[in-house]
């Protein structure tokens, strides 16, 4: 009795290699958790009770093939701000119980990624859920839903007219001061476009921090408040 079987998914407690003529072969194959597998034979008839399947030994030998298949499911992804969908629902399809499916949240115009919220039947398999793109798994049961979380945000242009060599930009909420950055802010790259020849900078932060500077990385030389 041979076993032709690929390596993962399926494991055996009682498997016999050979009998004799007219007697009873039993031999189980117990499915790995987040597997089902599939057990046939082209030179038997082969019963199945749970794990365990029995045959009658013939005159020949006999081939049994097992292969083994992850279980998936479909997870539906919204884009929400404020719990207010923000996108129309997307599908992440086939993700398994086993292997890890990545999952990016798309940019939105107007808005920042934050963070994910697993839903019923999603592992995360990533460090946390402010990780883009995450990593996720499926359980054996669930809804399967996933959200991407977004806040609103304003996006300014710097022009760097004065050819500094670092731009940075600072922001901060001007009703009562609450900083968005430690001064002298975030250092900024260039978006790839020129005015003038001049190289244009793009700052993106929250919408509730109304106030910005720009500024040579601390080097003395800013903007007014804008």
């Amino acid at each position: 009795i041979t076993y032709t079987a690929q390596a993962t998914g399926w494991t055996y407690d009682t498997q016999p290699t050979s009998a004799e003529e007219g007697a009873t072969v039993t031999f189980e194959v117990i499915p790995t958790t987040g597997y089902t597998v599939t057990v046939t034979s082209s030179d038997v008839l082969l019963s199945k009770n749970g794990n365990i399947y029995t045959f009658t030994m013939p005159t020949k030998d006999v081939t049994i093939n097992v292969s083994a298949t992850e279980k998936t499911h479909d997870v539906t992804i919204s884009y929400k701000c404020d719990d207010q969908t923000i996108q129309a629902n997307g599908t992440a399809t086939a993700v398994g119980e086993v292997t890890p499916k990545e999952i990016t949240a798309p940019e939105i115009t107007g808005y920042k990624f934050t963070s994910w919220t697993l839903g019923n039947g999603i592992t995360n398999k990533s460090a946390n859920t402010t990780t883009n793109p995450i990593n996720i798994t499926t359980k054996a049961s669930g809804t399967y839903t996933l959200t991407a979380n977004y806040e609103k945000v304003v996006t300014v242009y710097f022009v760097n007219s004065s050819k500094w060599t670092a731009v940075n930009c600072h922001h901060w909420v001007s009703k009562d001061n609450t900083a968005g950055t430690t001064w002298p802010g975030d250092q900024l790259t260039t978006t790839g476009e020129t005015v003038n020849e001049f190289d244009v900078y793009k700052a993106t932060f929250t919408s509730e921090h109304d106030m910005c500077i720009f500024n040579n990385n601390g080097g003395g030389q800013q903007t007014a408040n804008l």
